[in-house]
């Protein structure tokens, strides 16, 4: 069984991504409904990891894993003690941004 993770953190990239992302569409729809729904998912998304920290694919070789949800990619990364959630990837802009965006860190 796999280990219980204690804490979800978020860089402040991911952070950032995730908030662009939600503003992005409260101006693009002129209402937040589908922003609290991706807030819910994807809450949703770091429990599950959170109670199975191995759910995610391993990104190329690296530290990074991810979990889809909906038009995204949740990178994150597992420490001893911690998730620490990378990057919120809109899988609809250029795949290769992704990979100049997890070599940077």
């Amino acid at each position: 069984m796999p280990e219980q993770i204690n804490k979800i953190i978020w860089t402040e990239k991911g952070l950032s991504d995730f908030e662009d992302t939600l503003q992005y569409f409260i101006i693009r729809n002129k209402s937040d409904i589908y922003s609290v729904k991706l807030v819910d998912v994807i809450i949703k998304s770091t429990q599950d990891i959170q109670s199975n920290n191995s759910i995610g694919k391993v990104f190329r070789n690296t530290k990074y894993r991810f979990v889809v949800v909906d038009n995204y990619k949740l990178f994150y990364e597992i420490t001893s003690k911690n998730i620490i959630v990378h990057y919120l990837f809109d899988t609809r802009r250029n795949p290769k941004s992704i990979r100049k965006l997890l070599t940077e860190s």
